[in-house]
């Protein structure tokens, strides 16, 4: 059975009993070199042949690699490395086992193919290959349980990556790390679950053999490190990479369990009508920039135009609702005009059998009988506020203040500020109102027009005058201030 350590290894290889976990490690995979070399798993003499040591899959996920820089992290003897370089891949391979570069770099050389390769740590690759970046990193089954530091791993594949590159994992699944074949009901093969998932801890075991055919180690002692899914997933999120594709899969590359089948493919899977449980996982995770980053800032691009696009309708929407109140205002002042009509039928003068004035059967003093006698001279054309032509406004028994509110209203500007005109309106009111008996309702109705009628004018909102319009002019009152006297324009021709 192994024998757990609970405490964690430090940076430097040693646990919390002693135990260097890099040392023992790399002892006993050099004791594995020239077993595994001649084993028939190994199948050296068909990989001189030609045959490779990629599982079918791969090829295929990856895609492409002609021309493109490959690193292979934790190499071993080399055989994928040298697998990607037939495939036109420009290979690179790292590993920290003196014995197994050796080997790899002789088998490249006796094959005629172009490859680097490094004797390193994988902790120190990016300094081992001289800060150089790569297109792709790719590291093999059986890589990662013998690392400590998961995340530290992650950003040394970052690290790796020139922009837009990335990381293609195939690894043993880990849940089937804890699993061993056990008998079920009635003698029927099966697995058990025999150890915890979530013990991510140094695992110290002694293994007489490898897991090929062959002799009997030297170094038996290794210290193996269990890594949950989502923790290799995190690390890559967290080192900057983004995951393109998680796949699992119900083969092996060896006989992990008895009850597995080996197949013509040279996997192992379980045999026909036996529960599968998924035994490798392969993954891609990319680096920022490259194609991909200048395809996404294109899009971004075309994002920000629709977006400007979007405010350019959404301003000119807003223009439409300026224009809109614009028309509002425009009729907010046909409406007072409207009144100001209401307003000339409500106090309309008439003339009593005694001469004098009188409005809404009351009488009207004489001074304002006398002003407004003016306005019904018969001389007094017809003329319009500009609003409907067909139905002119008759001045023959107007009083002065509501010619000033019209005039204003009207917006005679070619002959006076409507301010002026404003100022007139006040002080006819306050003089009509101080001579004469209002209905107390049409008083209060009046005295509102001055603000009504300022709002009006301060929108600048001026119609063009009817031809037939008239013109104010100043007069002297005699009373030290100064009227508004109307007088007709003549006909155009």
């Amino acid at each position: 059975m192994p024998r757990r350590y609970a405490a964690r290894v430090d940076g430097d290889g040693v646990d919390g009993d002693g135990v260097d976990w890099r040392a023992l490690n790399r002892a006993n995979w050099d004791d594995r070199v020239p077993v595994h070399l001649a084993s028939s798993f190994y199948d050296l003499a068909g990989f001189r042949a030609g045959a490779s040591s990629l599982r079918p899959f791969e090829a295929a996920e990856v895609g492409d690699v002609a021309g493109r820089r490959l690193v292979h992290l934790q190499c071993h003897v080399g055989l994928d490395t040298l697998s990607w370089a037939r495939l036109g891949a420009l290979v690179s391979g790292l590993d920290f086992s003196s014995a197994a570069i050796s080997a790899a770099s002789s088998l490249a050389r006796e094959l005629g193919l172009v490859a680097e390769f490094v004797v390193s740590d994988v902790y120190d690759a990016v300094t081992a290959f001289g800060g150089r970046s790569f297109d792709i990193v790719y590291t093999g089954t059986g890589a990662l349980v013998w690392l400590p530091d998961i995340q530290g791993w992650a950003r040394v594949v970052a690290g790796l990556l020139a922009p837009g590159g990335f990381l293609y994992l195939v690894e043993g699944h880990p849940f089937a790390q804890v699993l061993e074949e056990a008998s079920g009901a009635g003698g029927a093969p099966g697995l058990a679950v025999v150890r915890d998932y979530f013990d991510f801890g140094p695992q110290v075991e002694d293994y007489p053999y490898s897991y090929t055919d062959g002799p009997a180690l030297e170094h038996q002692r290794q210290v193996e490190f269990q890594h949950g899914l989502g923790e290799v997933i995190t690390a890559l999120v967290e080192a900057g990479l983004r995951v393109e594709f998680l796949h699992e899969h119900d083969a092996e590359a060896f006989g992990r369990f008895e009850m597995l089948q080996r197949w013509e493919d040279g996997t192992y899977r379980f045999p026909p009508g036996q529960p599968r449980v998924p035994l490798m996982f392969s993954l891609r995770a990319s680096a920022p920039g490259g194609l991909r980053g200048l395809r996404l800032a294109a899009s971004g691009s075309r994002l920000g135009a629709c977006g400007l696009g979007l405010a350019a309708w959404g301003l000119g929407l807003g223009a439409c609702g300026l224009g809109l109140g614009a028309w509002g205002l425009r009729l907010a002042a046909c409406g007072l005009r409207l009144g100001a009509w209401g307003l000339r039928g409500a106090v309309a003068p008439s003339r009593a059998r005694d001469g004098t004035l009188r409005s809404d059967s009351r009488s009207v003093p004489g001074a304002a009988a006398a002003g407004v006698a003016q306005w019904q001279s018969s001389s007094l054309p017809s003329w319009s506020c500009g609003f409907d032509s067909r139905r002119p406004l008759q001045l023959s028994s107007f009083p002065r203040f509501i010619v000033h509110l019209a005039a204003s209203l009207c917006g005679l500007r070619a002959f006076m500020a409507p301010t002026s005109a404003l100022s007139l309106v006040k002080l006819d009111l306050r003089t009509e109102l101080c001579k004469n008996e209002w209905p107390d309702g049409l008083r209060v109705a009046l005295l509102k027009v001055p603000a009504a009628l300022k709002l009006v004018t301060q929108t600048r909102i001026h119609r063009p005058l009817h031809p037939h319009s008239l013109t104010v002019m100043p007069q002297d009152t005699g009373m030290g201030a100064t009227r508004t006297g109307c007088k007709a324009l003549p006909r155009r021709p």
